[in-house]
């Protein structure tokens, strides 16, 4: 992108069209105050005019030379640093806080997206966002603006790569000073397979709720220290405590500590992968002694199923 933006059509118009009104005013009012004829009250409107509109261009130039200035400067300190940037396996963005124009990237930027450094640098946000209702240029540059008044934000983007690909990142965006140089820097992850990997495990997760909720045999299970983590409908029909009672509490609650530390829980042979069966006595809420059968299973993480 370039590194200063030139006055657009609207903003020369209006200039042009307050120099013009200004002007006129001031060669009306000479011409009736009989200051100078009509002839020469009108070339001094054009003059002034002129002397405006010139005024006005010196500025601009004033301001691009400035610009042109600052930005081979940002560019010399970037290029100091490019071998480590380019060494790093997150995407690095450098933007201008003043002008909101990108400066430069890194080279994992580059790969990201498809394109090589150059091409991307010329690219407008709208060319490689997903340019939605969501990820436009008016967001982000909503998001560079807060940066630029102190704020760090992490937030999620959609991109889009050459090949029209969309693509959701995870973005640090904030503000550093390089020898006395002010960035704004975006570091920036992909995180498309995470997201594909969390909707499958909550998928299956959801799928695993279902059958754990519809079994009609009772299952608990808990962790090593016997404490109950999770417990289906069936187990709190068998013992008529409220789901509620029996997470948090101790499988104690429900069978009788000697026999659970001798029979049930012998973490020893569980951790081997072997799955134990007994039989034991379940204590129900109003004390009621009920028989069952008892199949403990070892799960991942010093989990225990019962």
């Amino acid at each position: 992108m370039d590194c200063f933006k030139l006055p657009n059509r609207k903003n020369l118009l209006s200039v042009l069209s307050i120099a013009l009104i200004v002007s006129s005013l001031i060669t009306y009012s000479i011409y009736k105050l009989n200051y100078l004829p009509i002839f020469y009250a009108i070339i001094f409107g054009l003059c002034l005019l002129l002397v405006f509109f010139t005024a006005y261009l010196i500025f601009i130039v004033f301001n691009i030379k400035i610009a042109v200035k600052n930005q081979k400067q940002s560019y010399n300190i970037i290029q100091t640093h490019r071998p480590i940037l380019d060494a790093l396996t997150e995407a690095i963005w450098f933007i201008d806080p003043k002008t909101h124009t990108l400066l430069d990237v890194n080279q994992t930027t580059a790969k990201l997206f498809g394109y090589n450094r150059e091409q991307l640098l010329l690219m407008k946000i709208e060319q490689f966002s997903a340019n939605n209702e969501i990820y436009n240029k008016e967001r982000a540059l909503a998001i560079i603006q807060r940066t630029n008044e102190g704020e760090k934000i992490k937030f999620e983007w959609m991109f889009r790569r050459s090949n029209g690909n969309l693509f959701t990142t995870e973005n640090i965006i904030h503000k550093v000073t390089i020898f006395g140089t002010e960035f704004i820097v975006i570091s920036t992850t992909d995180i498309s397979e995470k997201i594909k990997i969390e909707a499958s495990l909550a998928k299956k997760e959801t799928r695993f709720k279902d059958l754990f909720q519809q079994a009609g045999e009772g299952i608990i299970i808990c962790n090593e220290r016997g404490m109950i983590l999770e417990a289906n409908e069936a187990l709190s029909k068998i013992s008529d405590y409220d789901y509620d009672d029996l997470i948090g509490s101790n499988i104690t609650m429900l069978f009788k500590d000697s026999t659970i530390r001798e029979k049930e829980l012998n973490f020893a042979l569980l951790n081997d992968g072997k799955a134990l069966i007994n039989e034991s006595e379940l204590i129900k809420k109003d004390g009621v002694n009920v028989h069952t059968e008892i199949n403990v299973k070892g799960l991942p993480g010093g989990l225990v199923q019962i």
